[in-house]
């Protein structure tokens, strides 16, 4: 069996439809999963089945009827999981699907990008109109690999434009306005979607994939203007920090009950963890309903679209923008030479810095073939100094946590995680010296 995991394409606005499920695709859209199709259609066997799941949003099933049109196939399926993201209904539903079957997903943002992970381990940023192909290795659990991937293809006046050597301001206005509307999305149609721990995780890389573009074109923009609306999303990323922060230590203490037969099943650690997850996840939800984020998105937005897009202005951008990018290097080369990783300050700095840069890879292709940093060589270390951080940053966290009942026990598993948190640091620690 083949999955093929399918964003929708371009759709408008969510202020020009009447609810969010009932946006249309725009021309753009439509015009990019045609251009796709001859590719696709490559990848695909001929003599194996074909079928199309959608969810039920518009923007989605016309995506999908793009496809089924193309392939000549009658019957687009829909499902209420892939509009809602649930995993477990989806990987139930797949177990009636035939071996010899190629299956088309057509879905959502963040739920394709996070399904991709749980089934692949691959972590790949689903752009409106992406597609990648899965070979499934077995069904239950759900385990595949990823065999390829096509984006939309460019259009002849964006090919014209990457032709030239340098960024263009109408470029990256559009690729922050992608970001801000799949920000408005996920706000918009998962406002209750508090509970998945993905979800958080989404909205906060994208929150930073916005700090990092702005960071790297600071230079061009005006110094006044471009200190509050960071500081908006600052704000906006600090609503979600301590969520995600418990997030990290339930699954660490969680993987290491489940591994160690001395922790007591009844866990006091665990319980007190959940009580403190489920009081600041309201907080979230209810920032998130109150719809404060989403007026100060719209407001960036709208100075986005004010800058000017002047010739001159595409060279003082692309100026700005590769010098900037370039010391980021140079600091992360010497950075990893000279850090203290005793020292939770500078690893957190490097550790910023190399997000930074490895974000910028992933949203501008301008920077994303990097003779000595790819995005992959990034993220793994970003990942070692995240492991790292996540344990000083814990400790804290940990050692905070109370509880009326059971304090005798509470104090025992804090200090058996404080413990396992401490081995782990030294080896992290060991790991880097040695390289």
């Amino acid at each position: 069996m083949e999955i093929i995991l399918v964003r929708h394409g371009k759709a408008e606005g969510l202020r020009k439809a009447s609810e969010d499920i009932n946006r249309s695709l725009v021309d753009r859209g439509i015009e990019d999963i045609k251009r796709s199709m001859p590719v696709i259609k490559k990848w695909l066997q001929e003599k194996e089945n074909i079928i199309i799941w959608s969810s039920p949003a518009a923007r989605a099933d016309q995506t999908a009827r793009l496809i089924a049109d193309d392939l000549e196939i009658s019957e687009v399926n829909h499902f209420d999981f892939l509009w809602n993201g649930d995993f477990k209904s989806f990987t139930k539903q797949l177990k009636s699907v035939p071996d010899n079957t190629q299956l088309f997903v057509v879905g959502h943002e963040p739920y394709l990008s996070k399904w991709s992970r749980k089934f692949s381990e691959d972590e790949l940023n689903f752009r409106k109109g992406m597609m990648a192909g899965y070979e499934v290795i077995q069904v239950e659990p759900l385990s595949a690999t990823l065999k390829w991937t096509q984006k939309p293809r460019p259009s002849k006046t964006e090919l014209n434009e990457k032709s030239k050597p340098e960024l263009k301001v109408s470029e990256i206005k559009a690729i922050l306005h992608e970001i801000i509307s799949d920000l408005e999305e996920m706000l918009i149609s998962q406002d209750d979607a508090t509970d998945d721990m993905e979800f958080i995780h989404q909205i906060r890389v994208r929150i930073r994939h916005l700090k990092s573009i702005f960071s790297m074109i600071k230079g061009y923009l005006n110094s006044e203007d471009y200190r509050i609306y960071q500081d908006k999303l600052s704000v906006m990323a600090r609503k979600f920090s301590y969520l995600r922060e418990l997030d990290v230590v339930i699954d660490q203490w969680e993987a290491l009950r489940k591994s160690n037969q001395y922790i007591q099943q009844e866990s006091v650690l665990s319980r007190v963890l959940w009580d403190e997850r489920e009081n600041e996840r309201l907080s979230v939800r209810e920032y998130i309903s109150g719809k404060e984020m989403l007026y100060g998105l719209k407001d960036i937005s709208e100075w986005i679209s004010g800058w000017s897009e002047e010739p001159n202005d595409d060279s003082r951008l692309s100026r700005n923008a590769v010098n900037k990018y370039e010391e980021w290097i140079r600091a992360i080369d010497n950075g990893l030479k000279t850090i203290d990783m005793n020292e939770l300050s500078e690893i957190h700095a490097l550790r910023l810095l190399i997000k930074k840069a490895r974000y910028v890879q992933v949203r501008i292709k301008y920077f994303s073939n990097h003779k000595k940093w790819s995005a992959s060589k990034l993220k793994d270390k970003q990942n070692d100094l995240g492991k790292l951080c996540d344990i000083l940053n814990n400790v804290s966290l940990i050692r905070n946590l109370n509880s009326f009942e059971d304090r005798d026990s509470l104090e025992f598993e804090k200090g058996y995680l404080l413990g396992y948190q401490e081995f782990e640091k030294q080896m992290l620690v060991e790991r880097h010296s040695e390289k």
